[in-house]
């Protein structure tokens, strides 16, 4: 769990969710994005599961998009032991709008209360509620789906990682007058001693995660089984964005982009702009 995985018609994104060209924010590329200032990005957090305990998502979306475009599916980082699913990157968001399409960012249970099997129920669900979002049962089956995560991070109450609507401008770039709203402030004004998080380090030191998930995920070993090549072959087309000084995997600052825009100048965002190039690319392609 280090990446930020776009996968294929679906994105992976770790360390830290396509015209074959290197984007660029100049105003060539920002140009299509001026017809946005007609639009809205809205917010709604709606119930999309009920398992053990209500699950929630949060929609951003306008009304001015096509009815049957595109969603992309995103389930938030933390070592599958903590995150918020309001922790989404701000070029995410962007890149989302400009193409008009749906961003569902999906809360799941957590390991080690739920099981790995749960956490696999959690995603179907989110998924189902993405293929169906805002249209009917019988336009479900021409939705194209877009599936993104990000890898292992830790959330508190004032994690720059949550994303506000406010960050962006109605034209999709970034607002930089934006600050964050003032928090409250617990009674004794202290922070957890042991914040969840630090589960991800605990079991990876003891080397558990292979207890925790192995009824889903046991490894790579399917891989070289009779069915391996067919299902890698049916395997969609998937963009991952991986840094190279990643403590947690020994490659970029772990999640160095989870609170960048698409259009900072900084390093490592161009390879951020590339991944969203390829993205677009294959979801072109996904739909035509």
């Amino acid at each position: 769990p280090a990446s930020h995985r776009l996968t294929g018609t679906a994105i992976t994104h770790s360390s830290s969710t396509i015209s074959a060209e290197l984007l660029i924010p100049t105003p060539e590329i920002l140009q299509p994005l001026m017809h946005l200032d007609t639009m809205s990005l809205n917010k709604t957090t709606l119930v999309f599961s009920q398992r053990t305990i209500p699950l929630e998502c949060d929609v951003y979306s306008s009304t001015e998009y096509p009815l049957i475009a595109p969603v992309f599916l995103y389930f938030h980082s933390g070592g599958l032991v903590s995150g918020s699913r309001e922790c989404v990157p701000p070029w995410l968001v962007q890149v989302c709008f400009k193409n008009q399409w749906t961003l569902i960012s999906a809360s799941y249970r957590m390991l080690p209360q739920a099981k790995a099997s749960g956490l696999l129920q959690d995603a179907t669900d989110a998924y189902s509620f993405a293929l169906r979002w805002a249209i009917t049962n019988e336009l479900a089956p021409n939705r194209k789906v877009i599936v993104g995560g990000s890898s292992a991070g830790v959330t508190s109450a004032n994690n720059p990682q949550v994303f506000h609507v406010e960050k962006i401008l109605p034209d999709g770039a970034k607002n930089t007058a934006f600050v964050l709203p003032p928090l409250s402030i617990s009674d004794d004004g202290n922070c957890d001693e042991f914040p969840r998080g630090c589960l991800y380090d605990y079991y990876l030191y003891r080397n558990e995660f292979l207890n925790l998930v192995g009824e889903i995920d046991p490894g790579y070993e399917w891989a070289e089984s009779e069915m391996g090549e067919s299902r890698a072959a049916a395997w969609p087309p998937t963009t991952i964005i991986q840094g190279d000084a990643d403590e947690d995997v020994d490659l970029s600052p772990h999640l160095y982009e989870a609170t960048r825009f698409i259009e900072d100048d900084m390093s490592g965002m161009d390879a951020v702009r590339q991944a969203v190039s390829n993205l677009e690319a294959d979801v072109a392609r996904a739909l035509a």
